[in-house]
């Protein structure tokens, strides 16, 4: 069975932004992948950073929750992760995924700018400092 394509309308776009901004969790969020690069795709990937203390994967699944709620997708249409831990973890692959997210996507909600300039201030040092490392696992 093939999976049901669907289109990146601004009525979506607004619903995503609704349900992004009203979960006091969710710092920043950013839309990345197909939808956002081609206005379409089988899936809607979005990376959520949620505040400290709380469970980031809890935060993805209520959220994927809302979403259906909000848009009558089903609720395993949105690809939502969680982006807090990923630069604590050293991992070169993590990294590669937010460049991806970073560079091609596009930053939905920002309800603290300073803690989004201190997470790409982060990333931005971390990735400078593997990309020796990074250059070998692309090659």
């Amino acid at each position: 069975m093939t999976a049901k394509a669907y289109r990146l309308e601004p009525s979506l776009i607004d619903a995503i932004m609704r349900v992004l901004a009203a979960d006091p969790r969710v710092v920043f969020a950013y839309l990345y992948g197909s939808m956002q690069t081609e206005g379409h795709g089988r899936d809607v990937d979005i990376a959520v950073y949620p505040v400290d203390h709380v469970d980031g994967n809890l935060v993805a699944l209520d959220l994927k929750i809302a979403l259906y709620h909000e848009t009558g997708m089903p609720a395993d249409v949105f690809d939502v992760r969680p982006i807090r831990e990923v630069l604590a973890s050293g991992d070169i692959f993590g990294l590669l995924y937010l460049k991806k997210v970073l560079e091609g996507g596009r930053l939905l909600v920002d309800k603290d700018p300073e803690v989004l300039a201190a997470f790409l201030e982060r990333y931005g040092f971390r990735y400078r400092e593997c990309a020796g490392m990074i250059q070998e696992v692309l090659a």
